[in-house]
This record gives C-alpha cells, sequence and structure tokens, in this order.
C-alpha cells in the first residue's frame, strides 16, 4: 500500500522486514525492487530483480519470471 502512495522508501523498510520473516518469498524482492528503481537505487534494484528471478526459477513461476527477465533486459541491458 505504501509504494500505491509514493512512499517507496517505508515500502522498502516494510518489505526488508518481510524478506528477513520469509527470505525465499520472490514477489517480495520483485516488490522491493520496484520501490528501490522508484527511489533511484537502480543497482540495488537489479539484484533484487535478480533474487527474484531466481526464486521465481525455483518455485516454476513463470509469468513472474518473464516479468523480470522483460525488466531486466528493458532497463540493464
Amino acid at each position: 500500500m505504501k509504494e500505491q502512495l509514493g512512499q517507496y522508501s517505508e515500502a522498502i523498510k516494510d518489505y526488508d522486514a518481510a524478506i528477513r520473516l520469509k527470505p525465499d518469498d520472490d514477489y517480495t524482492y520483485y516488490r522491493r525492487a520496484l520501490a528501490k528503481y522508484n527511489v533511484g537505487h537502480t543497482w540495488a534494484a537489479k539484484q533484487d530483480f535478480q533474487t527474484a528471478l531466481k526464486l521465481a526459477e525455483q518455485v516454476g513461476d513463470e509469468n513472474l519470471k518473464a516479468v523480470i527477465d522483460d525488466i531486466i533486459r528493458a532497463y540493464y541491458y
């Protein structure tokens, strides 16, 4: 919700806490990456996108994997 309100720094803190509780949640890394990207932390966002991609591959989440692949290709190559 905070991310939707443009409160990206606060959202990042919430995602940090969620990752500490469940470090294998691909969507949490993905959402944190988006928030980091929106505050200009593009390389930190890339790391989170890559982590989310690996986790999505492990659980077989083809939809999220495709979304992240597109983002990485569009913004990092």
